[in-house]
């Protein structure tokens, strides 16, 4: 009797914070999981770009030095921007 394993693939969702020195790549199940996995910069002196890409589809959001270090200590700030990312994918 044979038996069939099934493969359980949660989607992945790859997340880049683009600094104008460094990128930042993180992948995870959902997108607040892949926020959470990247470490955060040591200082916040200019703009940057956050993308998400799921597939073919994606969203992008532009920050500015203050929003960033919220995103980073704030754990709400990481789930409104996660379902702004989330509403955005086109």
């Amino acid at each position: 009797m044979e038996t069939k394993t099934k493969v359980s693939r949660s989607p992945k969702y790859k997340v880049s914070l683009l600094l104008p020195d460094k990128t930042h790549s993180k992948t995870g199940s959902t997108i607040l999981e892949a926020l959470e996995a990247i470490e955060p910069p040591q200082f916040f002196k200019a703009k940057a770009i956050i993308t998400v890409n799921f597939g073919k589809l994606k969203a992008e959001v532009w920050m500015y030095p203050f929003q960033l270090r919220k995103l980073f200590v704030n754990p709400t700030s990481r789930q409104l921007l996660a379902k702004r990312l989330m509403l955005g994918l086109k």
